[in-house]
């Protein structure tokens, strides 16, 4: 905190943890903007009301530090001509897949078992949608095991750029996704998205 003084004016702290304005404290910041959450009284010198039915959505409760404006929820375009390319080249169609985006940034302990996206998988491949794997190619050991466990499904990972994964991701049905970049992509193209939350 000390090496940043007198480099700000204001700092928006977004997490409510005490921690988290212990910086911005540190540094002097004349304006420090928070919700109280953790009794934060003296670390913020402006407590913004934190609506009782925000406190779980994320980025609505982080619009409201800001005490102006309409919220609307984040969107991303999608390029609609890469779309069709990508789709012929995978074999895709749209509205006739799901997407499962089965990585996580934090390993296994963060993720859905494989063995339950490969059951997943197969029960949509039974129904007659194509199923897509998504993901880096960090999450090829994952995306392998669940393509061993239910052939016909199509995997992805490592295979597209985020911008590729964005406009393929709008064309399916569905997505299913561990908590993840991706399952906000899928938010932000307007795809119906169940996310999975694990053990942590």
């Amino acid at each position: 905190g000390r090496l940043l003084r007198g480099r700000y004016d204001m700092a928006y702290i977004l997490p409510g943890s005490w921690k988290s304005a212990l910086i911005p404290f540190f540094a002097r910041i004349p304006r420090r903007v928070g919700n109280l959450r953790e009794m934060r009284y003296g670390l913020l010198t402006d407590i913004v009301p934190l609506p009782d039915d925000v406190k779980r959505r994320t980025a609505q409760a982080y619009f409201g530090l800001a005490q102006g404006g309409t919220f609307r929820a984040p969107r991303l375009s999608v390029d609609t001509k890469n779309q069709v390319d990508l789709l012929g080249r995978f074999g895709l169609a749209p509205q006739k897949f799901v997407a499962l985006m089965p990585g996580a940034e934090f390993g296994p302990a963060k993720r859905w078992p494989s063995e339950s996206y490969a059951g997943l998988a197969r029960d949509f491949m039974g129904k007659g949608l194509k199923v897509a794997l998504f993901g880096s190619k960090n999450d090829r050991d994952v995306t392998a095991e669940i393509a061993a466990l239910a052939p016909g499904l199509v995997d992805l990972a490592g295979q597209t750029r985020l911008e590729d994964a964005i406009d393929l991701i709008s064309a399916a049905r569905l997505a299913v996704s561990n908590d993840s970049g991706l399952m906000h992509v899928a938010a932000a193209v307007g795809t119906p998205i169940v996310a999975v939350y694990g053990s942590t």
